[in-house]
């Protein structure tokens, strides 16, 4: 069969596919006849031709991906049946649906190619139409937080149920307390449940297996447990132990409200469960044994929140999650028991809950200031 006729027979059997197989071994086939025709040095016209139905082939493979059942549910497509797409090509298909205005926009780009002298492909046509990155979101004004001399019993207490976007928050480590499973089950729901359903929680506790059981078991209300986070360091490692390994982690808390939005990131690597930061006890500026990263603080306040949000830490030390929470635009409040940790916290710019300035953020929020 003439190279022509099988442009022609695929052109055909492009038009007729009805199904996602139908439409797969087109595109199969035409990608074979494209790669055939330039190894034999046939036209380029020709051979863009046989591209430019290998292109619409996988375009309308994307389109079916996408397309919704009568319930407004995806239709469930096998994507690994033996006559579908490999990997590569599906992932191809869904970024031409996504990206390209329309199907039309493929023939304008084969006759581009063409008369440039250049094969049409699948990734220059994606490069061609791939979106630019999101802009960073920009912080206009620093939000001044609020820090108050309290128990974070008390000071929570305060705090009206369902009121808050955000809990971000460091708690001591079981070193530091009588009963862990007991000051758990004390602190923990109570701070759950003044995040509203639309909230999230960022909760850094010890990875001591004990601990971790304690905080585990607890009921968590409206709130679902749902990851268990890992903050890695190596620039503080220790002596070396006997019998057991060095703790160089800690475990962060990831609990999300039922009517919660998806997690405000474009950033693959953002998203994965471990991250590695240094640890801030061993660099210039430290403030305190056990400080936080605020580049880590930072990310899981923009993950979760928008400007002018509100963040709690009712375990506020010196302050890193309330810089955090200032630092990106959001409201942050806190409280420590600690006279000497607040003091810190305002010389960090955080602010007593009963200035003027403050009272105007709460106007603006709707929130009561404890």
């Amino acid at each position: 069969m003439s190279e022509l006729a099988q442009v022609s027979g695929l052109r055909h059997a492009l038009a007729a596919s009805e199904t996602y197989a139908d439409l797969a071994t087109v595109a199969k086939l035409a990608v074979s006849v494209r790669d055939a025709m330039s190894r034999a040095g046939h036209a380029l016209e020709m051979v863009n031709e046989a591209g430019e139905i290998y292109l619409e082939a996988l375009y309308q493979c994307g389109e079916m991906m996408q397309a919704k059942g009568p319930g407004g549910d995806s239709r469930t497509i096998r994507l690994d049946q033996p006559n579908g797409l490999g990997s590569s090509a599906r992932h191809s298909a869904q970024k031409l649906c996504r990206w390209l205005p329309d199907v039309d926009a493929i023939g304008k780009y084969v006759v581009e190619a063409t008369e440039s002298g250049t094969q049409a492909t699948a990734a220059a046509l994606l490069a061609k139409y791939k979106p630019p990155p999101p802009e960073p979101e920009r912080v206009d004004e620093w939000v001044p937080p609020t820090i108050t001399t309290a128990t974070a019993i008390d000071w929570l207490e305060d705090i009206p149920e369902q009121s808050v976007d955000l809990l971000l928050t460091d708690p001591p480590y079981m070193t530091d307390v009588d009963d862990v499973a007991e000051f758990a089950a004390e602190w923990f729901p109570l701070a759950l449940s003044r995040v509203k359903p639309t909230g999230r929680a960022y909760v850094f506790i010890g990875s001591y297996p004990s601990e971790m059981a304690a905080y585990l078991t607890v009921q968590t209300g409206g709130l679902e447990m749902r990851d268990v986070l890992v903050w890695s360091y190596t620039n503080t490692l220790g002596p070396k132990p006997a019998r057991t390994y060095i703790r160089n982690w800690q475990a962060i808390l990831h609990l999300v409200g039922e009517d919660a939005p998806a997690l405000r990131t474009e950033v693959l690597l953002e998203q994965v469960a471990a991250h590695e930061v240094a640890h801030p006890a061993h660099m210039p500026g430290r403030l305190h044994q056990w400080e936080k990263p605020l580049s880590l603080s930072e990310m899981f306040v923009l993950h979760a929140t928008e400007m002018g949000d509100s963040v709690i830490d009712p375990f506020s030390g010196t302050g890193t999650m309330l810089m955090a929470a200032g630092n990106t635009g959001r409201h942050g409040r806190g409280c420590d028991q600690d006279d000497s940790m607040v003091e810190i916290c305002r010389k960090r710019g955080c602010i007593s809950p009963n200035t003027d300035q403050d009272r105007d953020t709460t106007n603006t929020t709707n929130e009561a200031t404890p």
